[in-house]
């Protein structure tokens, strides 16, 4: 644990008193009522920029206004904010929704045109399946020049610390939201079953136009599935054809995915920025990042864009990330072990780490891997150059679920379960010491 105060020393700001850390120990009446007003005000910020900016889409003005309000709100804490700029196609992420439809159904009729159309048919399966495989699966960039650019906007606000740097923490958020998911607004249970039922035909589509040319032009024979093909293709458009509408029009007020988080961001700032300024500071050899990204939504570009201008700053120091996302439920927390559909490794022992000190506040976490079609976080992009990070979230990561609200218009403020948003709080608010207590030592 951290110093503790002295007799008749008051600390610097109520929040950040050592009580809370004391595993099984008693929480005071204080601490209580000093939490529920801290989430208050966590979630009526929250809800007031989502009235000012009620669908921030990346890429839009009111995302770029988002990003200006946070750095705005961050400036009189931080010794140094900054919105940094990058450019992205936020039309390619999802769009291969549309692509695999369209390619789907032209493909079809393609091959039902029978000849050398066959050849035409198996190339645009199978570009709709790389496409698929590049932005659903591994969350890639291969397709997005076909889409029209754009200019995103990362906040990133700074505490230095007051006895040289030893190592920096980073806490993220993002402040973009996600257009609405036709598929949650109706029959959420089924959510899994659609997708899956939309992009398996185009693999195996795929499969057997090859095979079957393979076939034909090698060994001179035709599979026994020829004959039935085109009864197999064609119902496959109506599966496939369904991706076309999986995205909405509207944006959603993403309150739990993901504003509330970057909203915690102002919070932190405020604690450990105004204890430095009152001269007790909280972080002697630890910089703090608080990073608010955008474009998450499109396929984590914003993380990308900021681990790439800050690869060196990043990797030059014992670095280590704590990303929060999707706060919704308090017996839901979870603490990821790996990304992107489980594909990209995140740090075990800092997820186990996490786990731990959530529960010595008195929280129920567990650790798990992201599941396959489960998406991704921007923990990802962190853990891709080598930085240690994991990925806060309070949302069940079950295939089969319902009563989601997230990527619906029911992403409102009122929603939102607040001890799920004060546990996620607090144990950021936690992870920040801790890693100042296990400063390493040497020289600076």
């Amino acid at each position: 644990m951290g110093e503790k105060n002295g007799p008749g020393m008051k600390p610097p700001v109520p929040e950040v008193s050592p009580a809370p850390f004391a595993a099984g120990g008693p929480r005071t009446v204080a601490h209580t009522q000093a939490d529920a007003a801290l989430t208050r005000e966590l979630l009526d910020t929250t809800r007031e920029i989502i009235r000012a900016f009620p669908e921030r889409i990346a890429g839009t003005p009111a995302c770029r206004q988002s990003a200006d309000t946070l750095a705005e709100k961050l400036r009189p804490h931080c010794d140094a904010v900054a919105i940094e700029p990058f450019a992205f196609h936020p039309g390619a992420f999802l769009g291969f929704m549309k692509f695999q439809a369209v390619a789907y159904l032209l493909s079809t009729l393609c091959f039902l045109l029978g000849g050398q159309w066959r050849w035409v048919a198996a190339v645009g399966y199978t570009l709709a399946n790389i496409n698929s495989l590049s932005q659903f699966v591994f969350y890639r960039e291969w397709f997005d020049p076909l889409y029209r650019k754009r200019t995103g906007y990362n906040v990133a606000g700074t505490v230095e610390p007051t006895d040289g740097v030893r190592q920096q923490v980073i806490i993220a958020g993002h402040h973009d939201a996600a257009y609405v998911f036709n598929y949650l607004v109706r029959f959420q249970r089924l959510y899994s079953m659609r997708i899956t039922l939309g992009i398996v035909p185009t693999i195996l589509a795929m499969f057997l136009v090859w095979t079957g040319l393979l076939l034909e032009h090698l060994a001179g024979t035709v599979p026994f599935y020829d004959p039935i093909l085109p009864y197999l293709l064609a119902p496959g458009i109506l599966l496939v054809g369904e991706l076309f509408f999986f995205v909405g029009r509207r944006g959603v007020p993403g309150a739990g995915d993901n504003l509330v988080s970057s909203v915690m961001l102002l919070k932190l700032a405020e604690i450990f920025g105004q204890a430095k300024k009152s001269g007790l500071p909280l972080l002697k050899h630890t910089r703090l990042i608080l990073c608010s990204h955008d474009a998450e939504e499109s396929g984590l570009r914003g993380a990308r864009a900021y681990v790439k201008r800050h690869r060196k700053e990043l990797l030059a120091i014992p670095t280590r990330l704590l990303n929060l996302d999707s706060i919704y439920d308090l017996n839901e927390i979870h603490f990821l072990t790996s990304d992107i559909n489980g594909t990209r490794k995140l740090s075990p022992g800092l997820a186990e780490d996490c786990a731990r000190l959530a529960g010595e506040l008195g929280y129920q976490a567990r650790t798990a891997p992201m599941p396959f079609g489960g998406g991704g976080t921007d923990a990802a992009e962190y853990a891709r150059i080598g930085v240690e990070a994991t990925t806060l979230i309070a949302l069940s990561i079950q295939m089969v679920r319902d009563r989601l609200v997230y990527h619906t218009l029911d992403d409102q403020v009122d929603n939102l379960d607040p001890q799920a948003v004060q546990a996620a709080f607090r144990t950021a608010r936690a992870f920040v010491l801790r890693q100042e207590e296990r400063v390493p030592t040497g020289s600076v």
